[in-house]
């Protein structure tokens, strides 16, 4: 197959993925801009949290939320838990890696904040704990994650964005366009631009 249709057959692909993801999602998608949008004004945060290459879109979003999308804004509370590798190492020392994002989650959040989970294909118990955490603060959770994985753990997160493939890199790029939407959703609502 030549090049230049192998790139088309790619980006043919890419675009089915995320209408296929986006376009029946559509109100989950806007619920959580909802519940943002409704957090914020009472001075609630976001809590970031993403397992494997999904940690770099945690951090993505935080960045969306806290600089712009599109225009100059105020920055919104959002917080990535994905910094910390002294804490990750140290718990991962002690067998305790699965605590990294509900030992930060602990001592911050409170009932009026979100928390938000970025997930692959392999299930994650830190990101299962931090759910775990998130209901017994009061938190609203939500996740974005593959549904074939979801999160296996005890507690489900109240709001869940499927994302359908088996492909590590799509993915990736789907959940980058979920953080995208949701924050020009929330930019949209709070700014009015």
């Amino acid at each position: 197959m030549p090049k230049n249709e192998r790139l088309a057959r790619a980006l043919q692909d890419h675009v089915a993925l995320i209408r296929d993801a986006v376009v029946p999602q559509e109100a989950i998608l806007t619920a959580l801009s909802g519940r943002l949008c409704e957090a914020f004004q009472r001075e609630g945060r976001l809590f970031i949290c993403g397992s494997g290459p999904m940690t770099v879109v945690a951090d993505l979003t935080a960045n969306l939320f806290l600089y712009r999308l599109g225009f100059e804004r105020p920055a919104l509370p959002v917080i990535s838990l994905c910094h910390d590798a002294t804490l990750l190492y140290s718990l991962s020392r002690d067998g305790l890696a699965r605590q990294i994002f509900s030992r930060q989650l602990r001592p911050l959040a409170s009932e009026n904040d979100i928390l938000l989970l970025f997930s692959d294909l392999h299930p994650d118990p830190a990101l299962n704990e931090a759910l775990l955490t998130a209901e017994r603060i009061g938190m609203t959770t939500a996740a974005v994650a593959p549904a074939k994985i979801a999160l296996a753990g005890e507690v489900p997160p109240q709001i869940f964005f499927r994302l359908e493939s088996s492909s590590p890199g799509r993915i990736v790029e789907t959940a980058v366009v979920f953080a995208h939407l949701l924050c020009e959703l929330v930019e949209a609502e709070l700014f009015e631009h």
